[in-house]
């Protein structure tokens, strides 16, 4: 059995995150269907979430690489306009689930982060 992951590098800079709870309030939100974009069911296999800028990726799955190690993300939401220029200014380029920011974060140190799309993944069975 092989594994194929097809990637497109999205971003280079800086992560933050949200409050806790935060994230699973949007995901509910989104898969009720309120909001112009949606999620649907999440696979076992993401490792948490992301909001990036684009809403347009939304629902999309991205691989997050930082102290090292890679994770898969689900987009489940986006920048407002407002928050869109503070990413800018700052080189913020997604905001992670708590858990997540905290298990990499190093006291003092921003956490760095570079930011791949996954355009094609799957298995191979031979």
């Amino acid at each position: 059995m092989r594994f194929l992951i097809i990637l497109s590098l999205l971003a280079t800079g800086y992560t933050s995150t949200y409050a806790p709870g935060v994230f699973e309030k949007v995901i509910v939100t989104r898969q009720a269907g309120l909001t112009a974009y949606t999620v649907g069911n999440i696979p076992s296999y993401i490792d948490g979430y992301i909001a990036v800028e684009d809403c347009s990726l939304i629902n999309r799955e991205v691989l997050a690489c930082f102290d090292n190690s890679c994770r898969h993300l689900l987009v489940v939401d986006c920048a407002s306009n407002e928050s869109k220029l503070w990413m800018q200014q700052t080189n913020i380029i997604g905001e992670i689930n708590p858990e997540l920011f905290y298990k990499y974060k190093l006291d003092g140190i921003a956490l760095e982060m570079d930011l791949y799309l996954i355009k094609y993944s799957g298995y191979k069975f031979e």
